[in-house]
């Protein structure tokens, strides 16, 4: 049998650090139907958000756009 504090564990996995990017992709992973937004003018689904973060990265990417790349005003 297994115990409630088992369950929870077993749900609930302890914290992992990690980006923003590889929680989106676990999330929509798991979930990838449910809604990330809803406003007036439609939905938009985990999945689909994830699939156009990663068109964004690979457009980014081939633009020559590196990771740790940033520009400061001024420069």
């Amino acid at each position: 049998m297994i115990t409630r504090r088992a369950a929870l564990d077993d749900r609930h996995r302890p914290w992992q650090p990690r980006t923003l990017a590889a929680m989106l992709d676990s999330v929509a992973g798991q979930y990838p139907d449910r809604p990330f937004v809803i406003t007036e003018q439609g939905t938009l689904s985990y999945a689909e958000l994830a699939g156009w973060s990663a068109r964004l990265a690979r457009g980014l990417a081939a633009s020559g756009v590196r990771p740790g790349d940033h520009r400061r005003d001024g420069e």
